[in-house]
């Protein structure tokens, strides 16, 4: 075992990614990455699916890459393989889930069967279900989420009836990847506990599936089939090994892997990201991790079971045994400053930039990266101390960052974004560094909103925050946040914390320790006075900007 290697899989939100690690958490070789089509049906821009087959081809490419990136005999040498996913809904697997009114799929054409976890379609359905005020949405802040799956199968009920009652299964995303990868003749899928308990209500107010909130919720008929779609009473614990281990069929397509090998129960990728994170906490009970990606989640054990209103959890033994685990977070990070950066027209002379260097291709990370150096240098940063001044370009201009709704403390997702002080000279490109640090700024005032309710909450002061993720390799967001939120800040060393989820040891603490590396490096917030006023006001900017969006909801729907 102490030679072995692991497979991990990791698939986000547009791409599937694959590493081969050893059991020291020593990366063998490059990760290797594979995009997934993120589809809107006909006329529904605003719905976001996704097809399980294509997700799993990208999976499967990706995992043969990273085996060939790996050296000759990797594939022999792994001993296990762990999944990890973003928690979208998979329906059947191979029913449709567009709505009635989009044109029908051609045959042979790929069938949309995934509601990614970013759709808000369902947020009537998640309106609806928090109305019944029913004790198992205790355990989600009081709000259960359109993000989750409750509200999206009662959507899926009301608007694709067809597809409800002829699905054989619905999955969390990582559930349906182990399936595809253990499935023998006659064996039943797994769930694992980790997607059942944070994301389908499983356990808040019973030891299992709660039938009376199904009942309540209009989706009785999943307790009239003994939850045979929806997954077992007894769940797998996170990493634990799966039913016979890999059949014959994936270990083929994932590159010649040994038949049999351990397959663990799959994760929620945030949850995977925070086991690859907090290994270099200094003490679990008063640190964070922070996840950045499309959206970030911000994971937090406490050593009792705590309920924070707007925050999901407490969930018992959610990611490492032994503690309860609170999650908090914003649904759009990355995608909100890439959407505020890419519509901007200066973005054109910083493409022009980079093609003249000779990357003209460049993806969005390399835009981003440009931005965040010229930002500093507008800034008069000169070194990675000074990086923190950075945050005094936006005092005239504030962004309020919830776009896609609140996912956290406010677990409103009718919430939405606003920028204040646009003038009419802001098409230069120092126009676009200011709005993009305000964005950063805005996510770091929100995250220090987050942080605040659930330490007071939790009654467990987090006082360190571990950080992975796109926004995560940006040394000028993780200054920000060092001085926003008061906070020390950890970039951890593997790039890839998230793929570190999966493992071959005897427990998640263990796997923990032995996989994390000491950190990249470690970020103090600001001792300057002047900069802690700014950050202060700034602060009280943020909470201004939320408390009038509420008001100005207040009189619009006092005409309707």
């Amino acid at each position: 075992m102490s030679a072995g290697l692991v497979l991990a899989v990791d698939v986000g939100t547009r791409s599937a990614r694959a590493c081969v690690f050893a059991l020291d958490g020593t990366r063998r070789g490059a990760p290797a990455a594979e995009p997934i089509d993120v589809r809107h049906p006909p006329g529904a821009p605003h719905l976001y699916e996704q097809s399980s087959e294509q997700i799993w081809h990208a999976v499967c490419a990706a995992a043969r890459r990273a085996l060939a990136s790996a050296g000759e005999g990797s594939a022999s040498a792994v001993v296990g393989v762990g999944f990890d996913a973003t928690c979208s809904l998979v329906v059947g697997p191979g029913q449709p889930v567009s709505p009635p009114a989009a044109a029908p799929h051609a045959e042979g054409e790929v069938v949309n069967d995934v509601i990614l976890w970013l759709c808000h379609r369902a947020e009537a359905e998640a309106d609806a279900i928090n109305h019944t005020r029913h004790a198992a949405l205790r355990t989600v802040g009081g709000h259960v989420s359109p993000e989750m799956q409750m509200p999206k199968l009662l959507w899926l009920k009301r608007y694709r009836p067809d597809s409800f009652a002829a699905a054989r299964h619905f999955f969390d995303l990582a559930d349906f990847l182990t399936f595809r990868a253990t499935w023998h003749d006659g064996a039943a899928p797994c769930r694992s506990a980790c997607t059942l308990g944070c994301k389908w209500n499983f356990g808040a107010s019973s030891d299992g599936w709660d039938d009376n909130f199904l009942e309540a919720i209009g989706l009785a008929e999943l307790a009239a089939e003994a939850h045979a779609r929806i997954g077992p009473a007894t769940p797998h614990a996170l990493g634990a090994p799966v039913g016979n281990g890999l059949c014959a069929s994936a270990a083929d397509a994932l590159g010649g892997l040994r038949v049999g090998i351990a397959v663990s129960a799959g994760a929620i990728d945030a949850h995977a990201g925070a086991l690859g994170c907090l290994g270099s906490a200094r003490a679990l009970d008063r640190s964070a991790a922070l996840i950045s990606g499309t959206s970030t989640c911000v994971m937090h054990h406490a050593v009792a079971a705590r309920v924070v209103p707007g925050v999901w959890g407490p969930y018992r033994d959610g990611a490492v045994p032994g503690f309860f685990l609170l999650e908090g977070g914003q649904s759009a990070t990355g995608e909100l400053v890439e959407h505020l950066v890419t519509a901007h027209p200066a973005v054109a002379e910083l493409r022009a930039a980079l093609a003249a260097r000779g990357l003209a291709d460049a993806p969005t990370s390399a835009l981003l990266a440009e931005l965040s150096a010229r930002a500093l240098a507008a800034a008069g940063c000169g070194s990675p101390a000074e990086y923190g001044r950075a945050a005094l370009l936006t005092r005239s201009l504030h962004v309020y960052p919830d776009f896609a709704g609140n996912r956290s403390p406010l677990a409103d997702s009718h919430m939405r974004g606003a920028v204040i002080g646009l003038s009419l000279d802001g098409h230069s490109v120092e126009a676009l560094c200011a709005l993009y640090v305000s964005a950063l700024l805005a996510l770091c005032c929100q995250l220090r909103h987050v942080l605040d309710e659930m330490s007071d909450g939790a009654g467990s002061p987090i006082e360190q925050l571990c950080c992975t993720g796109g926004l995560a390799s940006d040394r000028l967001f993780l200054a920000l946040l060092a001085d926003a939120s008061g906070r020390e800040v950890v970039a951890v060393a593997e790039p890839n914390a998230c793929l570190l989820g999966g493992g071959a040891h005897a427990s998640v603490a263990e796997a923990m320790r032995a996989m994390t590396a000491p950190p990249a490096a470690t970020i103090a917030p600001t001792c300057d006075p002047a900069l802690r006023a700014f950050h202060a006001a700034k602060r009280r900017v943020y909470r201004r900007m939320l408390e009038d969006q509420r008001a100005y909801r207040e009189l619009m729907d006092a005409a309707s």
